[in-house]
């Protein structure tokens, strides 16, 4: 069961860090628009930025995968999907 609530905070914080992210691409953009920073170091930041973006989702993905693959094996046990006469689909 505490996995399953460490879960939860882990979305939470990579829900957080993506709310973060976006905001930094935002920051950057406007520096830019403004002349704050030049495009070089505006390309460089955008793209480590997002790059930083795609780990985040990337983790949440196999985070679902790993946690849908518990399901499965649930359902799959004696007992699991059979024992009310519930269909799968």
């Amino acid at each position: 069961m505490s996995g399953y609530l460490a879960s939860g905070e882990e979305r939470k914080n990579e829900s957080n860090e993506q709310l973060r992210l976006e905001e930094k691409l935002r920051r950057i953009r406007v520096q830019y628009q403004e002349g704050g920073i030049d495009r070089g170091e505006y390309q460089q930041e955008s793209d480590l930025t997002k790059t930083a973006q795609d780990a985040t989702r990337v983790l949440a993905d196999n985070e679902v995968v790993h946690y849908g693959d518990q399901i499965e094996g649930l359902l799959d046990a004696p007992g699991g999907s059979d024992a009310g006469g519930a269909t799968s689909c």
